[in-house]
């Protein structure tokens, strides 16, 4: 029987060259099967990615992998330059057969090809299990949709057959289909390769054997470390409300207990004043001889001094107790906001969507009224939903370019089979895309006053504390922030703008961010009484929003050479 292959992290410790403290004191074992990771943004798990890559060197510790660790990056590392076969690992592969074939017969160019003579078609049949058929080889990845790029890269992993994998937020801008494609090539990793996905996506977490999350090491530290649970998501969860109903109950009876020796330190001082006072007025009637009386007094004082000294200590250990009791919270807080001006008339029409008439749907593939011709009305919430590369993103922009209430005929994207134009919209709109742009100098208390210069800054304060962003937080520049922050200052830029937003577009919202971000997402939504038009794959996100209809698009017919480099939906 074969060894089994782990990854093996001991007590690792991560110093940047500032000085600053990223990791500290990390110690975990992976076996074969899926394990999940978790954390807020900014924690390090891309960071603690790297390091088991070898793009990092621990400071301290020690990390050990097998041979072979395949990653799915975030970001995919790609640039606009970025063939297929580079993203599928193969690139130098084909290189090297070309090579052969123009009569290369070096030992290296043959070392380069080792078995994989048929790598290529190897390649083409996985593509093919993938859905991926139109996509040839030497096509630009910047001409994918963002979901196809990803199962282009899910394609590489079964080529890499690697010893090792890592995902990073592998199920951003997958659809249905695609997702089940990556559960079920994680299940094929399940029986023999240790496999770290870090996620914030409930469903695939809930798939996970084990449970590692990186928080902060203390309240007071940049540093975050690691606890390693056995068990999927749901199960950490529950462990995790338990433990949070413990540290609630110590923090209530430390509370009871500072209280309790302050009161007593109290009644002590109050007590030796009085006895302070009566000493006095008995040393004015002179009722004992001095030397008598003053060494009283002074007997009176140490005993006073040593009684004090016992209350104070007791009482810093209580208030020591309590700070450690308040630090073992989680301190997940909850989001309110009042956004009255947001509300939109029942029954108003606020987006009105035709099909341009030219378009046919496929052989046999009949359309109904409703897609036909789309009226949302009131403060409806509603999905737009198709495969990746079906023009979803796309969508959003047309309706958020279209100038105002119609009728008129505004800019449409071609490139789909199946494009709507807006023919009304109501206003203002307000917009979020996946890829969020803020100027990095900026406050945050900037950015979100320049979209509401007639607000107060302690409105506005008042306003961010209520989405999390307190005290000094709102002087903080954009570049110092994490990406769960970003994301919530742009969020907050526009519910808090003036005038306020009646119909809300977000486009993929989840990706990239954290659990604790998600949840303050649903918390910000929930103050929102416009209209509501998401794109989503996160089916347990939008079950929290409620959904009150979906638009269904169908997919492009994408040329293997072309295709909507922009839409990454």
């Amino acid at each position: 029987m074969p060894t089994q292959v782990h990854i093996s992290l001991t007590r690792i410790g991560l110093t940047w060259p500032n000085g600053a403290e990223c990791l500290t004191d990390i110690t975990a074992t992976y076996g074969p099967g899926l394990h999940g990771v978790i954390g807020s943004n900014g924690s390090g798990k891309s960071t603690l990615a790297r390091l088991l890559t070898g793009d990092l060197e621990p400071s301290t510790g020690f990390v050990r992998v097998p041979g072979r660790v395949s990653i799915l990056r975030q970001d995919l590392g790609i640039s606009s330059s970025t063939s297929v076969a580079e993203l599928l690992g193969i690139a130098q592969i084909l290189q090297a057969i070309d090579a052969v074939a123009r009569g290369d017969v070096a030992v290296e160019t043959f070392e380069t090809i080792g078995s994989d003579w048929d790598i290529a078609e190897r390649a083409e049949a996985e593509l093919h299990r993938a859905g991926l058929d139109d996509v040839a080889l030497d096509r630009l990845v910047s001409t994918l949709s963002g979901g196809q790029a990803v199962r282009v890269a899910l394609v590489g992993l079964r080529l890499a057959h690697a010893e090792a994998v890592i995902l990073d937020e592998p199920t951003n801008n997958l659809d249905g289909p695609a997702r089940a494609q990556l559960f079920s090539f994680l299940e094929e990793l399940r029986q023999t390769t240790p496999t770290l996905v870090i996620s914030h996506d409930r469903e695939l977490l809930n798939h996970c054997a084990t449970i590692s999350e990186l928080r902060p090491a203390s309240p007071h530290s940049s540093a975050s470390t690691l606890t390693h649970t056995p068990g999927n998501l749901s199960e950490w969860e529950e462990a995790a409300a338990a433990a949070e109903a413990v540290a609630q109950r110590h923090l209530r009876e430390a509370e009871a207990a500072f209280a309790r020796e302050k009161r007593e330190r109290i009644a002590q001082q109050t007590k030796q004043l009085r006895d302070e006072r009566r000493g006095r007025k008995f040393q004015e009637n002179h009722r004992k001889p001095p030397i008598a009386m003053n060494n009283d007094k002074m007997a009176s004082q140490i005993s006073a001094a040593k009684t004090r000294a016992t209350l104070a200590a007791r009482e810093q250990a209580a208030h020591a107790q309590l700070v450690e009791a308040e630090d073992s919270l989680r301190n997940d807080a909850s989001v309110y906001l009042d956004l009255p001006d947001t509300a939109v008339g029942h029954g108003s029409t606020t987006l009105e969507l035709q099909l341009i008439e030219d378009q046919q749907p496929h052989d046999g593939d009949v359309l109904g009224t409703e897609e036909r011709h789309v009226i949302v009305t009131g403060s409806e919430h509603v999905r737009i939903a198709g495969r990746n590369g079906s023009g979803k993103s796309t969508l959003l922009r047309t309706i958020v370019e279209a100038h105002g209430p119609g009728p008129h005929l505004p800019t449409v994207y071609p490139g789909m089979e199946r494009t709507y134009q807006v023919v009304r919209r109501i206003t203002p709109v307000g917009y979020l895309p996946q890829n969020i742009e803020l100027e990095p100098h900026h406050t945050v208390l900037d950015v979100v006053a320049a979209a509401n210069p007639g607000a107060t800054e302690q409105r506005l304060r008042d306003d961010l504390a209520r989405l999390l962003f307190r005290r000094d937080r709102v002087f903080a520049p954009v570049q110092e922030l994490s990406g769960g922050e970003r994301f919530r200052v742009a969020l907050a830029r526009i519910l808090l703008s003036a005038p306020a937003p009646k119909l809300l577009l977000l486009d993929e919202p989840t990706n990239n961010v954290d659990m604790a971000t998600v949840d303050w997402l649903v918390g910000a939504l929930d103050s929102f009484h416009g209209c509501l038009v998401v794109v989503s794959h996160d089916e347990a996100f939008l079950e929290r929003i409620r959904v009150d209809r979906t638009i269904e698009l169908s997919p492009a017919d994408r040329s293997p050479s072309g295709g909507e480099a922009s839409d990454h939906s």
